[in-house]
């Protein structure tokens, strides 16, 4: 919903995703713990808390829409992609080897954060997708918060609008290119069908409204159980920009999604 007045306005997004995982909080490294631990707050921002993946059909299929993941930290990182790096590796081939990796990096001399896709059995870049789907127009809360979405045309890793199934295999990680030169964080791997998504919206963002539904659509595998969404507030308040929400089974529905306050 829109927030502030003049120069200083903006929307308030929100994006819906099906939950890959939950990523347990890394300890503070100690005299005793060296290994897999946070020194600092930078390291903190780096720390995975839920990484999910959504997408959305264009007008002729999943072929025309988008696959999109999203992450979010237990720390805020005040300036993503130039020491901390989120990325995305994935296999579409089934083989067990990343095909793709998407990762969101400062273009030189600005500060503007994009998404990179990278094809690793070439070391072509694809494409380059501003992260969260939006330039430096549209202010989607990129600086000193602690989410963000990471976007993929779905045609440029082989998805085309006939395809009723597309699975992929997935694995999130932060790199750190200052420090250690090396993940801070990374999840094992994620399954994900980008043509038949557990849980689907029409676009990949919408406005945060309270009391105001998304609507969402289950797919064909996860219609009868239900899923599990992680619903990303792109500029929702400390501590409440990610929410995790069961939905119930059956196949169109709407959901309330509740926005977080005192944002």
């Amino acid at each position: 919903m829109a927030q502030g007045a003049g120069s200083t306005a903006y929307t308030s997004l929100a994006s819906v995703l099906q939950l890959g995982t939950k990523s347990p909080r890394l300890p503070e490294c100690s005299d005793t713990v060296v290994d897999g631990c946070v020194s600092n707050a930078t390291a903190r921002s780096g720390d995975l808390k839920y990484v999910g993946a959504g997408a959305a059909p264009g007008d002729g299929g999943y072929g025309d829409g988008w696959l999109w993941f999203g992450i979010s930290t237990f720390g805020d990182w005040a300036k993503l992609g130039t020491v901390v790096h989120p990325y995305v590796d994935f296999d579409v081939n089934g083989d067990g080897e990343a095909d793709y990796e998407v990762y969101g990096q400062q273009i030189d001399s600005t500060d503007l954060l994009e998404a990179f896709l990278v094809d690793l059995n070439s070391g072509d870049l694809v494409d380059i997708v501003p992260v969260n789907f939006n330039d430096g127009s549209v202010d989607t809360n990129q600086f000193d918060s602690n989410v963000l979405l990471l976007p993929v045309r779905a045609e440029a890793i082989g998805v085309t609008n006939s395809d009723e199934s597309f699975p992929i295999t997935y694995v999130a990680g932060m790199f750190d290119s200052g420090y250690t030169e090396s993940d801070i964080d990374s999840t094992a791997p994620i399954k994900f069908d980008v043509a038949d998504p557990g849980v689907s919206t029409d676009e990949p963002l919408y406005q945060d409204q309270g009391k105001v539904g998304i609507p969402y659509t289950l797919g064909s595998k996860t219609a009868a159980k239900g899923t599990t969404a992680l619903v990303l507030h792109l500029h929702g308040a400390d501590g409440k920009r990610a929410e995790v929400v069961k939905l119930a089974g059956s196949g169109n529905k709407s959901k309330t999604v509740t926005p977080p306050t005192n944002r």
